[in-house]
């Protein structure tokens, strides 16, 4: 048992391994802490689909929660003893596998959606990473979302320049129940693959940059070799200035006094077989009126891609620090009631016909990072338009953006009153809800040819699509 999954932390001499984990904030990588985990039990509540949860399933790892005190009672006195894990979509089952020892069971909540602990292979991606880097730098400049490509802006934000051709024809598109499927995207813009390098090259750190970087090649955990490097790595990073032709286009892309998002759209994250969510930084509430701000904002992003849990990461996938790549997608700020995620493919019982949808109030973050609490979770049929309430929400405080504050990185908490929801109060609004998810996520699996993670957020009476990528 553990406190929380810390990358390297475990031998890989050891294994297979079960890891118990007391709690977790969502920013984990459970094969970055060793290639011999293949199950996680996780003491919380949290969102099936948290970027955790997603990683997971990508990762091949059986992962599950439970917060029963007796069931955890039960948990810790299996310590070192040999055990089996299954997890479906209609509970969960964890007994020793010696019929010399005490046995049973628990229940728990799926997250993994599958029980098969291998790691899937990164090679398939190795020729798409070639050509991003084969690119060479940049001119610099930004670059307007709907003329966006994978080779110039990576797989994230190339979707999202999709997504928005998508919501320009999605208002003549309705389910067989007459369900409209429209959706609304928040206006964007990318800078491209390569500025990084350009910025460091105008400050003449590019030597510096490229000695840390194939040090990581062969760094060691041990003794915190790799902790230094990418400190150093992450530092330089930070300290660059964009160049100014990309704050200057930024600021004719959005009026003064825009709050903005500040994305990481790197070449090794949102791809079949890589989802890396949640992996790279995102800073949200900035604005071009502020240009200081903004620019540390674009340096805070280009420095995720040399965090400790990224550089694992990519050596778990088999991926060369050096053919990793860092473009950044810059998009509207959006002040959301509720934010969600899609799953067009249940992730616990593998069911094509069903959406289900995972809701918290507020900011997505609460989905996305490893907020202890549960969701309102909805399952909704594609053909025949039943949704079924499948958990109510009770998440403590709600993330927002203060209308009225500085435009500073920084967001604001506030105790939720579900009284005044109506989410949780009104059961017609449920339904049409999550009718609605389940038309806008249908639309985009047919689409995009394979089912979707898919993310966004209602405002009044319109929904928003801020990315979608391939679901693992």
């Amino acid at each position: 048992m553990v406190e929380s999954i810390v990358p390297g932390s475990l031998p890989s001499t050891i294994g297979p391994v079960i890891l118990v984990v007391n709690k977790a904030d969502g920013d984990e990588e459970v094969t970055a802490a060793s290639s011999n985990i293949v199950g996680v039990v996780l003491l919380q509540e949290l969102p099936h689909l948290s970027h955790l949860g997603v990683r997971a399933r990508q990762e091949k790892v059986v992962f599950v929660t439970c917060e029963d005190e007796d069931k955890v009672d039960y948990i810790q006195r299996l310590t070192g003893k040999y055990v089996r894990l299954e997890a479906s979509s209609t509970g969960v089952n964890l007994t020793l596998n010696s019929s010399g020892n005490i046995g049973g069971n628990f229940i728990g909540k799926d997250l993994s959606g599958n029980g098969t602990p291998t790691i899937e292979s990164f090679g398939s991606h190795e020729s798409a990473i070639q050509s991003y880097s084969s690119q060479g730098f940049s001119s610099g400049g930004v670059i307007l979302l709907s003329d966006v490509d994978t080779l110039s802006s990576g797989a994230k934000a190339a979707a999202c320049g999709r997504l928005a051709s998508l919501a320009a024809v999605s208002h003549k598109v309705y389910s067989d129940q007459g369900v409209p499927a429209s959706f609304h995207v928040p206006k964007g813009a990318v800078i491209p693959f390569g500025s990084m390098e350009l910025a460091l090259k105008q400050s003449k750190t590019m030597e510096t940059f490229m000695s840390l970087l194939e040090q990581t090649e062969t760094a060691r955990l041990e003794g915190g070799e790799l902790d230094k490097l990418c400190s150093q790595l992450q530092e330089l990073i930070s300290s660059l200035q964009p160049p100014k032709d990309i704050i200057d286009g930024i600021g004719r892309i959005f009026p003064g006094n825009a709050r903005l998002i500040v994305r990481s759209s790197a070449n090794v994250e949102d791809l079949a077989g890589l989802s890396a969510a949640g992996l790279y930084e995102s800073i949200p509430n900035v604005s071009p009126s502020n240009p200081i701000v903004f620019a540390n904002a674009v340096s805070q992003v280009w420095a995720s891609l040399y965090t400790r849990r990224a550089v694992l990461s990519r050596q778990a996938a088999g991926v060369s620090q050096k053919d990793a790549a860092m473009a950044v997608l810059v998009q509207e700020m959006l002040s959301p009631d509720l934010s969600f995620v899609l799953h067009t493919l249940s992730p616990t019982d593998q069911e094509h016909n069903l959406v289900e949808a995972e809701i918290a109030p507020g900011l997505g973050e609460t989905l996305a990072s490893g907020t202890r609490g549960t969701p309102w979770r909805l399952s909704s049929g594609k053909f025949d338009g039943h949704v079924r309430t499948l958990a109510f929400a009770n998440f403590s405080e709600e993330m927002l953006v203060s209308g009225a504050g500085p435009a500073d990185g920084e967001i604001i908490r506030l105790v939720v009153d579900y009284s005044k929801k109506p989410l949780t109060v009104d059961p017609i609004f449920r339904r049409h809800l999550g009718q609605r998810l389940c038309a806008v996520g249908f639309f985009l699996e047919r689409k995009f040819g394979c089912p979707q993670d898919v993310e966004g957020c209602v405002i009044g009476k319109d929904i928003y699509i801020v990315q979608t990528r391939p679901q693992p």
